[in-house]
């Protein structure tokens, strides 16, 4: 079952619940037809950045919170995600790019929603 609940902290929630509904459900499309070309079918999934979780309520809706792994730099929203969606759930330190505390796995698809603008333009450059 899905949550409704979103936090009061989700900066990607405007005032409409339909809005945020629509571009988290386009968001777990794109990561279920990756999933799909890519042939898995019961695809083990890194979302990161999940922020509050606008995508990872979806994703662990359709696929089941044990496939999903996701991660973010904000602590209490990886704490919010873990408790109200059941997923897998990491904080990255600086520096993102290294995935330090995210557990060497195999993922099928890695869902990076907004993860280039959040870097800077030189440590984007150089991974």
């Amino acid at each position: 079952m899905q949550s409704a609940r979103i936090h009061q902290n989700d900066d990607m929630f405007h005032g409409s619940t339909e809005h945020y509904a629509s571009v988290g459900t386009q968001m777990a499309d794109f990561v279920w037809h990756a999933a799909d070309l890519a042939g898995a079918q019961s695809p083990l999934v890194l979302e990161l950045p999940c922020g509050y979780g606008r995508v990872t309520r979806h994703l662990a809706s359709r696929l089941g919170p044990q496939q999903i792994h996701m991660a973010d730099i904000m602590l209490p929203a990886v704490e919010f995600c873990a408790e109200e969606f059941g997923v897998n759930a990491y904080v990255i330190t600086e520096p993102v790019y290294e995935f330090k505390n995210v557990p060497d796995a195999f993922f099928d698809v890695a869902a990076l929603g907004s993860l280039i603008t959040h870097l800077s333009p030189a440590t984007t450059l150089a991974r």
